[in-house]
């Protein structure tokens, strides 16, 4: 990446369907919003807002747990999430 991420850069991410785009950007987003406690911005062209936000609440149960246990996948949440609207 020719030295890193400096601010105000803009990155663009690309790739074929199902490397791993989605979930890199995210984490980069919320490493650098964490780390440099700053805001940093996520804008997707192929996913409703919804799907990066279950991605990062599926990315924040793993990261919160001890490392012999599992976090939540979209499946789970999204079984969790239609259960509560039938609720």
């Amino acid at each position: 990446m020719g030295g890193g991420l400096h601010p105000g850069d803009l990155v663009l991410v690309g790739g074929r369907q199902g490397i791993g785009k989605t979930i890199f950007a995210l984490q980069m987003a919320r490493n650098i919003a964490l780390a440099c406690q700053t805001r940093s911005c996520y804008v997707c062209f192929e996913h409703d807002e919804e799907y990066p936000f279950n991605r990062l609440v599926c990315f924040e149960s793993v990261e919160s747990l001890p490392t012999d246990e599992v976090g939540l996948d979209l499946p789970t949440l999204h079984r969790y999430i239609a259960k509560e609207r039938s609720s």
